[in-house]
């Protein structure tokens, strides 16, 4: 035991020593001092917090102590290991994991000082107990100098440990004498490797580049021969008395060390007097490859171009370190005495000081750099080390009068010149060769409008777009003219962005459209802005043949985003990404092709990356990398390898992610090829140590389909269990794996067969059974039992029955300016009769923007951040109330606690959605009320009433498209059916690929008809509205025309899809408003939803319907016996009680259960008599 652990042990604590893996260490000339010296400057007494340091993770150690004091990355680069005061672990990106004694009796405490890889990757672990252990996989032991747990006393020295690019572990010990010698032996028995013993005494031991040296706590640094292990020259710290050496790390030629009272950087090849980095009590000390410095005091401080400043996860907290090191793939590793930290070290930053320096365009330069456009109109060049050139250009005369001046705006031809725009004109820029091409294109003293983009032709043709104007301006004869006019809007317009495809066609992005200047001239557009979004004089075009089916693509003032591809000499759209959904980017600044990571955009919400194709694609938010990606960025363009700079302010980012391949482990339960269950469970990892595991996702492939399967898993690791597979049949799963940083993986495959047994599979016993069973019913009857008995014994009929509703209200246009409400109460005891007009222009203003609100809610339209649905519906109930309820009719709604309402409104309000409207009850008026809305005009009350032995339910839920269909589908049309056999209903199924005639003569046959699927409304042409089916599609107008012409005795139609409800505008003249109007011109009854409703709800709250409507078969059988009416609930109450169940089972469902409306009778039902 040496004198200064002694010293350390009677304070109380044992000092822990780390060796740091050699590092390569290349500083760039911005980390030179100016007196020559290599190293950075020392740590001032104060270093200032960084605000944003980038992305962290904190890793959990399996071990009793949390005190990390070694590191050491796997030779493959896949693992971690981590060495702590009290054992070892492993990280792979997936879980930490502690390796186990071969007993209980060698179990003892490993304090670890040094770790090494053997070429047969076992690692031997060097602890300061003056023993050593060899660990493979998941089991450790004791090689040399074992302290059970049992043994009262452990020997003190320590052991470190060092391996040289060839092949040799080299081992060195604190307590040097003929017991090493017997170590080494032990070491070399345990390892196929060679074994060097180093012949010195040292603590520390490491290669500086090609210089083995080995360190020792005093202080004293020796030089040792590779070959020998015995030293040859010797440096001495002369350490103050009572100050010992913590830990070292290696750069070539320097050594950094770590002691009781400063942070020292010491030079091998020509000894100099130590360089003091910090004063202080020093943890840790470590070199990155790109020149950084890192250092731990009693705070973890970082050294780059920008200086020292404190570094700590999420720039809030702080923290120290025993430990720092860095990986090959970005990763910077802190071991602190309280665990271990990761950052992901893939961003640097250099800021423009001064006024006028936010940046205000930027393009790609030669060898991965940039050049950046100041708003001062200073242009800079950036190479990859972000050493910062200026690029000498004369000076303005002035500057522009127009707040909207950008400064520099920069441009790269086809050829790469690069060309820039400013006060001082227009300058071509080649090498160190800087000429005038033209002026400022516009008076010094115009205001508002300003010059906003610059795009240059293969042809040297150079034009501006302009803001606060519709025009672009080219340069021609050294005169600028009008090149280009985009459409003009009343709010204001802007050429926002110009771009030349190869052929030299100009593309210029306005307010509202897109101009294509070519020798025949055209304009795609105007395109419609989100209802919730600003138009802007913003915008970013970019030729793009990285999107499979686009060749260029735009962003204007309306926000969002336009694919383009050529087509006749011109452009077309070929797919909008949609920005009036939460989270897709509305105002887009800049477009980049990246070749690595595919289309980049910088917006003001942070970086997008495009995943998809132009119609169906979708942008993703890339801030899950770096928080810097986050920010409002200006620009973004490629740089090399899977490199790229973004621009935000005065700032601008390096972003470089590590390349890698990841893969996917799969393991199932239970195993083998051929299962006896019909369901399995998998557990998915992604391991890896690339980019933050969180990010990572798996995305699995089904053959056949699985329905309702996950097909995205996001993290390292994911359970995915697979349910009600289908006997016999042989299962594929591909899964394919992306890691934190966009790399893409290999596929991995796995494949297994279901064979239930015999008594796991009772169809298979019963079929005998059911076969006779089934022909004995169908001696009976089709339909069951139950229709057999009450229609064929009982001699019962289907017919319908009514009721006096227990209030009547109509609502009718009187003129132009005036809307009527009349109000009846047929059902009271007493008369009630209301009458009061209303300003049309109350309705106008406020009511009639409510219905789009809530549709493009929706949808997903809106920007509002944080909007749910179930809160904004709840304010517009509210003023629905105020606006379009008069208030003497919520006085008199508000005061029942039930019964029917009776809805009558003129086609000129057809839009009206009183249903909604909370008239100040105690709950809403739709879950107190069976509402049904009449149509004035239509015919429901020239139908004759129902009389037929059979009713038939037609269900039919259409396989339109296998890529879009709806998971609950067919549980819903199973529910549906069944609901209706038990009433003795004769149910008639669809086949999912049927026709459009074979269908329309479905519904013309049925009594009931019940579809489930997705439905499209038009808004300009209702008539239009269809139901998708196989390859074609079924229009409202189809319908209307089909129950026009033929006899039918259509009772009921429930379309459960998406916006089945909603009505365009009353138009004179016009009989199909959408499906509703189709049915309702037939006499039919009709239940939609007014807007988009989700699957899993809407499968629910039809189930519930259907439940309601049809009494259970046991209580017609009951009610047979004891000679009651046989009559189901009526349509209206039975879907207000879906709506009263689907409301209690949370707000997440209210989008759901208030979408739907019942047009007819709301006290019409069904009977048997």
């Amino acid at each position: 035991m040496t004198s200064s652990r002694c010293r350390c042990s009677e304070h109380g604590f044992v000092h822990i020593f780390s060796t740091v893996a050699c590092l390569l260490f290349a500083l760039p000339p911005a980390s030179v001092r100016a007196d020559g010296s290599d190293f950075p400057e020392a740590l001032p007494l104060a270093a200032p917090i960084a605000d944003l340091t980038g992305n962290w993770s904190f890793v959990p150690v399996p071990l009793p102590s949390q005190n990390v004091t070694h590191l050491l990355v796997s030779r493959s680069g896949e693992r971690l290991l981590i060495g702590t005061s009290e054992g070892v672990a492993s990280y792979d990106g997936v879980a930490p994991r502690a390796p186990s004694f071969p007993s209980l009796d060698a179990q003892q405490p490993i304090i670890v000082n040094a770790m090494v890889e053997a070429s047969d990757h076992a690692i031997i672990v060097g602890t300061i107990n003056d023993s050593l252990f060899r660990w493979k996989d998941d089991r450790i032991e004791a090689i040399y100098g074992a302290c059970p747990r049992s043994q009262r006393g452990c020997p003190r020295g320590d052991w470190a440990l060092a391996s040289s690019g060839d092949g040799v572990i080299y081992a060195v010990s604190s307590r040097f004498g003929p017991r090493t010698n017997e170590a080494v032996a032990a070491l070399r028995a345990a390892v196929p490797d060679r074994v060097v013993g180093v012949q010195t005494a040292a603590a520390y031991l490491g290669f500086a580049g090609n210089e083995l040296v080995a360190t020792s706590e005093y202080g004293s640094i020796q030089k040792i021969d590779p070959a020998t292990g015995k030293p040859t020259r010797w440096i001495d710290l002369k350490l103050a008395p009572q100050t010992f050496v913590r830990s070292v790390s290696y750069a070539p030629d320097r050594l950094f060390i770590a002691t009781d009272r400063n942070c020292l950087g010491v030079r091998l090849a020509q000894p100099t007097a130590p360089m003091v980095l910090a004063e202080g009590y020093c943890r840790a000390i470590a070199s990155q490859k790109n020149g950084a410095m890192w250092l731990a005091t009693t705070y973890l401080q970082r050294y780059d171009l920008n200086g020292w400043k404190r570094w700590s996860p999420g720039g809030g907290g702080s923290i120290t370190a025993n430990v720092v090191m860095e990986d090959r793939v970005s990763n910077i590793w802190i071991g602190t005495p309280r665990g271990l930290w990761r950052y992901f070290d893939i961003s640097h930053d250099h800021r423009f000081p001064g006024k006028g320096s936010a940046v205000s365009s930027m393009v790609a330069d030669r060898g991965g750099g940039a050049v950046v456009g100041l708003d001062n109109g200073e242009v800079w060049r950036l190479d990859r080390s972000l050493a910062a050139t200026r690029i000498d250009l004369p000076a303005a005369a002035g500057v522009p009068a127009s707040p909207y001046y950008r400064g520099a705006l920069l441009a790269l031809d086809p050829q790469d010149r690069l060309w820039t725009l400013n006060a001082a004109g227009l300058f071509k820029i080649e090498g160190a060769n800087v000429e005038r091409t033209g002026a400022y294109p516009l008076a010094m003293a115009t205001s508002p409008a300003a010059p906003s983009s610059l795009a240059v032709s293969k042809t040297g043709a150079a034009c501006v777009g302009v803001v606060w104007s519709d025009k672009a301006l080219c340069l021609s004869d050294g005169h600028w003219r009008e090149g280009a006019h985009v459409m003009s809007d009343i709010g204001g317009s802007a050429v926002a962005a110009l771009a030349f495809d190869d052929t030299s066609a100009l593309l210029a992005v306005g307010v509202e459209s897109i101009a294509v200047a070519a020798p025949k001239p055209s304009e795609l557009g105007p395109f419609a802005p989100s209802p919730f979004g600003k138009k802007t004089l913003l915008g970013a075009v970019a030729m793009t043949p990285i999107v499979e089916g686009a060749e260029a693509v735009a962003s204007g003032g309306w926000g969002g985003t336009v694919f383009l591809k050529r087509a006749g000499g011109g452009y077309v759209d070929v797919g909008h990404g949609r920005a009036d959904v939460l989270d897709q980017p509305y105002v887009i600044r800049s477009f980049a092709s990246h070749p690595a990571l595919g289309l980049l955009a910088g917006t003001d919400e942070g970086l997008f990356r495009w995943e998809g194709s132009p119609k169906t694609g979708r942008w993703r938010s890339l801030r899950t990398i770096d928080p810097r990606l986050a920010r409002p960025t200006t620009a973004v363009v490629a740089s090399t390898g899977r490199g790229f700079w973004t621009a935000s302010g005065s700032d601008v980012f390096l972003i470089d992610l590590p390349a890698s391949t990841p893969m996917t482990t799969i393991e199932r339960s239970p195993l083998g090829d051929t299962i006896d269950v019909n369901a399995v469970t998998y557990g998915l990892a992604i391991p890896g140590l690339v980019g933050p595991p969180e990010a990572k996702t798996a995305t699995i492939e089904y053959d056949p389909p699985i329905a309702n399967a996950e097909r995205n898993l996001s993290g390292s690791s994911s359970r995915l269990d697979l349910t009600n597979l289908s006997d016999v049949t042989r299962y594929r799963l591909t899964v394919t794996a992306t890691d934190g940083f966009l790399n893409r993986g290999s596929a991995a495959n796995s494949e297994f067969s279901v064979a239930l047994p015999f008594y796991r599979n009772p169809y298979k016993l019963a079929a005998a059974i059911l076969t006779a069973a089934g022909l004995l019913l169908l001696l009976l009857t089709r339909r069951g039992p139950t229709g057999f008995v009450l229609r064929r014994l009982g001699g019962l009929r289907w017919t319908t029955d009514t009721a006096a509703a227990r209030f009547a209200i109509e609502v009718k246009s009187i003129g132009a300016d005036t809307v009527r409400y009349e109000l009846e109460a047929p059902s009271a005891p007493t008369t009630i009769r209301l009458a009061v007009d209303m300003p049309a222009a109350q309705l106008t203003n406020e009511a009639e923007s409510i219905m789009p609100y809530l549709v493009g809610l929706a949808e997903g339209r809106t920007r509002l951040r944080g909007e749910r649905f179930e809160k904004v519906y709840e304010r517009v109930a509210k003023l629905m109330g105020e606006a379009a309820l008069p208030q003497e009719v919520r006085f008199a709604t508000a005061q029942a606690d039930g019964g029917a309402i009776s809805l009558d409104l003129s086609k000129s309000l057809i839009w009206l959605p009183l249903e909604i409207t909370d008239d100040g009850g105690e709950t809403r008026m739709m879950l107190r009320h069976a509402i049904g809305r009449t149509i004035s005009g239509d015919v429901l009350a020239e139908r004759k009433p129902l009389s037929a032995f059979r009713l038939t339910v037609t269900i039919f839920a259409p396989h339109a498209d296998d890529a879009d269909r709806l998971a609950r589908a067919d549980g819903e049309a199973e529910a549906v059916a069944a609901a209706a056999q038990s009433w003795g209903a004769e149910v008639v199924r669809m086949a999912p690929d049927a026709t459009k005639q074979e269908i329309l003569a479905a519904i013309c046959a049925a009594h009931l008809f019940h579809y489930v699927g997705h439905a499209e409304f038009v808004e300009d042409a209702g008539e239009q509205s269809y139901l998708p089916i196989k390859g074609d599609r079924i229009l409202a107008g189809d319908i209307a025309a089909a129950l026009k012409t033929t006899p039918n005795d259509l009772l009921l139609a429930f379309i459960n899809g998406c916006g089945s409800s909603r009505e365009a505008a009353w138009a004179r003249g016009a009989e199909v408003y959408g499906f509703a109007s189709a049915f309702l011109n037939n006499a039919s009854y009709f239940v939609g939803a007014q807007w988009p409703i989700p699957d899993e709800p809407a499968a629910a709250f039809a189930t519930e319907f259907y439940s309601r409507l049809f009494p259970h078969a046991y209580s017609l059988w009951w009610r047979l016996i004891r000679r009651d009416t046989l009559g189901g609930i009526p349509f209206a109450e039975a879907l207000r009680l879906a709506r009263l169940k689907l409301s209690g089972e949370g707000p997440s469902t209210v989008q759901t259960w208030s979408s739907y409306v019942f047009y007819g009778d709301p006290t019409r039902r069904l009977l048997l008599k």
